[in-house]
């Protein structure tokens, strides 16, 4: 089917950038349409991807042939994920392979409640704004120009409730420093690509679900805007938040950590994160307090570990374990329990 973006009351950016803020409203200076039908962004441009393997620019997205203009076309069926204990991969994450998909040149605004954005190509980053918005196999490539705080798809205003982002492949062609993935809270995240990415998720507030997804091959390199100038790239981290599922993912190529707990902005809380497949990291689960207490009702267990940088599957602060269930991870190669390392100020890492 042609991609297109679904809903009555469409309101599409189809020009300009996104304002540089990480928390505040991104702006955009861009020519808006209303339609009240489907509409297919780009005109008679649609690409295809014929292989279902990561995107690599330049490669994989193709020019094909438009089909001939006529009714709207429905929306694609989401492809199905892994099943439960399947790892995901490239063959269960992202569009399903021969997606052709609609190009939407520029950034995109979505302020319409309930809009579905079904098989579009989005050269630029995503702003949402309203709630119950869906994005759907679909890929997004950012563009050149991208500053810090400006992630492919934003969701951290606190009116996009709801969101979901599923069979969704988030690749930047220009990837850099500041090139993120996924920023905000109240979204769910199910059978999602990302690569090329600094930060895979970054969630800052409550009511999030990842699941199903596959986060690898992060861009790692200099970074002027680190103290010790290159990247702290993470799969996924967490600056406060509550009710969090992490469960079923793989995650592998970050240099910092696959997760990163900092509570930088406010209490992690409630937080689970199960049954997935972890390596890389300093430290693969990397559980800080920062300045606030020690995190409460926080749930490891189910977890299958490969080797990280310094061999430190799971790192945390005693009153933070002592408050935790943590149970039945495992080691990928020999299959028996990891260990946990502790730290506390002054003192160097034990295991616990």
């Amino acid at each position: 089917m042609v991609g297109a973006i679904l809903l009555a009351g469409l309101v599409v950016g189809v020009s300009g950038a996104l304002a540089p803020s990480p928390v505040e409203a991104m702006q955009a200076d861009a020519t808006s349409v209303t339609s009240t039908a489907a509409v297919g962004l780009g005109g008679a441009d649609c690409y295809t991807t014929a292989t279902g393997a990561p995107f690599v620019p330049g490669t994989d997205v193709q020019p094909c042939t438009p089909p001939p203009s006529g009714p709207a076309p429905s929306p694609t069926l989401p492809a199905p994920g892994p099943p439960a204990g399947e790892r995901p991969g490239p063959g269960n994450t992202g569009p399903a392979a021969g997606t052709v998909f609609t190009e939407h040149k520029g950034d995109l605004v979505i302020s319409t409640a309930g809009q579905i954005v079904d098989s579009v190509l989005v050269r630029g980053a995503i702003r949402v704004t309203a709630p119950g918005v869906t994005i759907r196999n679909s890929l997004v490539t950012g563009r050149a120009g991208l500053v810090r705080g400006q992630p492919l798809i934003y969701a951290g205003l606190g009116s996009s409730a709801g969101l979901r982002i599923e069979n969704t492949e988030i690749a930047p062609t220009d990837a850099n420093w500041v090139v993120n993935g996924i920023y905000g809270y109240g979204f769910t995240v199910d059978r999602v690509d990302i690569h090329r990415v600094v930060d895979a998720v970054h969630i800052f507030g409550d009511d999030v679900v990842v699941k199903r997804s596959w986060f690898h091959d992060h861009y790692h390199g200099p970074d002027p805007g680190q103290p010790d100038k290159v990247t702290h790239d993470d799969s996924i981290q967490i600056q406060n938040g509550r009710n969090i599922r992490i469960v079923g993912n793989a995650m592998s190529g970050a240099y910092n950590a696959a997760l990163q707990v900092t509570q930088g902005t406010g209490v992690v809380a409630d937080l689970t994160f199960s049954d997935n497949w972890v390596a890389g990291g300093q430290c693969s689960l990397n559980i800080a307090e920062g300045n606030w207490p020690a995190i409460e009702g926080l749930t490891i267990t189910g977890n299958t570990l490969g080797e990280s940088r310094f061999t430190c599957p799971l790192l945390m602060t005693p009153e933070t374990l002592a408050r935790s269930v943590v149970e039945k991870n495992v080691w990928e190669v020999s299959k028996t329990a990891i260990h946990l390392t502790c730290r506390a100020p002054g003192k160097p890492n034990w295991r616990c």
